[in-house]
């Protein structure tokens, strides 16, 4: 549970750079 939590915290920033871009 805890590293499936991480996992979708670092997609929420990967998305966020994604968008800046």
């Amino acid at each position: 549970m805890a590293m499936n939590t991480v996992f979708l915290h670092l997609s929420e920033e990967a998305i966020k750079r994604l968008n800046k871009l």
